[in-house]
């Protein structure tokens, strides 16, 4: 179990349409529309015919939908009159599309409107991104359930009526049962775990700071679970200023407990790491929502890694802060503001833990965790040689907790 205790309590013509993605869950096709790289999980552009290509570099407001995409993939983007025929599927069996856009070109309504259709069924009408969204660059999704063809295909159409209709991306989701869903079990803590039905990832528990009661209910839609705990300002047993508990969920090998997944990786060899989580916050509570990343300077570690702890709140409430002191502010990564926070951790043995609060807190993220990766090498805080052991999302919580929930979390790396 990991011992955490060093956080402190204190009183251009353009039409963007994506299709996000969702690692690891039971995603099928993903395509970065215009782009001949990819990025990350999305492949190059492919699967098309007619149209053309464009490269734009605006920034695009994310903050008001879930789960928006990698901010690289609304960058690029096929335009005019075009069809994607998307095979590979089970014929007759249903599919979710959602698509995503963002009008980041006109300044009101009726300068750009398009229809769509999927394998030969209108889903979109004279659609206008800036009155479905309302107002310029912001990001709003649509979402259908169709089923493939009888060739097995998603036959999906852009038809310009005023002005280029445009797709910056497009996924195609299976609407299974996600495999690794929970099964509804109740874990006590302070040390109980669970073990998702895929393999990947484990619930843990980890209760340190607290022998007040706490469990969690397993979500059965989802890798996710509901805390069931209400922690009060007296119910510290090392330190009253650290959090009671960091009940999570984690993905690779924490403290020599490992998943099944591709970790470890190192930094040097790191393809892409993306990450999904959406989460239920009730309120009145001093607790943050965050990710724990891990990095060792060796491959493997039975106990505590050598390398640094990097945070990634999402979210936060009442008076927690993370460690340490702000170092940065307003800084710009994958499409979102953050404040960097720097301190050490540890009591005995020490460490440095750089933590991202997000400056527009929010409760779900899609999240291309290289670029935080990156940006903390840039500031000296990891190294190429280092290697990623361990993603882990939960809460830390000083006071309350009752119904704080992941709903679900997904996380991928190559």
């Amino acid at each position: 179990m990991k011992i955490k205790t060093f956080f402190l309590v204190l009183a251009s013509n353009m039409l963007v349409l994506a299709v996000l993605a969702f690692p690891a869950k039971c995603t099928t096709i993903q395509i970065d529309s215009g782009s001949t790289t990819g990025v990350s999980a999305f492949v190059a552009d492919k699967d098309f015919s007619g149209g053309a290509t464009i490269n734009h570099g605006n920034t695009i407001n994310i903050s008001k939908v879930t789960n928006p995409a990698p901010s690289a993939v609304y960058q690029t983007a096929r335009i005019g009159n075009f069809t994607y025929t998307i095979g590979g599927l089970t014929a007759g069996t249903d599919y979710v599309v959602r698509l995503h856009f963002c009008e980041t070109y006109w300044t009101s309504s009726g300068k750009r409107t398009f229809n769509v259709s999927i394998n030969g069924a209108q889903v979109l009408t004279n659609f206008d991104i800036f009155a479905a969204a309302g107002g310029q660059n912001i990001a709003n999704i649509q979402q259908f359930t169709e089923p493939a063809n009888s060739s097995g295909q998603m036959v999906i159409t852009f038809t310009s009526v005023v002005n280029n209709a445009l797709v910056s991306g497009i996924e195609i989701l299976s609407t299974s049962t996600n495999s690794c869903a929970g099964n509804g079990s109740t874990i006590n803590g302070p040390s109980g775990d669970y073990l998702f039905p895929c393999g990947n990832y484990k619930y843990q528990s980890n209760e340190w700071n607290s022998t007040a009661p706490q469990s969690a209910v397993m979500s059965t839609t989802g890798v996710g679970f509901t805390l069931n705990a209400n922690f009060t300002a007296s119910d510290f047993t090392h330190s009253q200023f650290a959090p009671k508990t960091y009940a999570s969920i984690f993905w690779g090998c924490h403290w020599g407990n490992c998943t099944s997944t591709s970790l470890p990786i190192q930094l040097s060899s790191l393809v892409f790491a993306n990450s999904s989580v959406s989460t239920t916050l009730p309120t009145g509570y001093n607790n943050d929502v965050a990710y724990d990343i891990w990095f060792n300077q060796t491959a493997t570690t039975p106990g505590q890694p050598n390398g640094t702890e990097l945070m990634i709140w999402i979210s936060h409430q009442g008076s927690a802060q993370p460690l340490g002191s702000k170092k940065a502010s307003g800084v710009s990564i994958d499409g979102s503001t953050w404040d960097v926070w720097e301190g050490i951790g540890g009591s005995t043995v020490h460490w440095i833990v750089v933590s991202y609060v997000q400056v527009n807190p929010t409760n779900s993220v899609n999240l291309d965790l290289t670029k935080f990766f990156q940006d903390a090498k840039n500031r000296g805080y990891v190294q190429s040689s280092w290697w990623l052991i361990d993603v882990e999302f939960g809460f830390e919580v000083w006071e309350g907790g009752q119904g704080l929930a992941v709903d679900d979390f997904a996380m991928s790396a190559k």
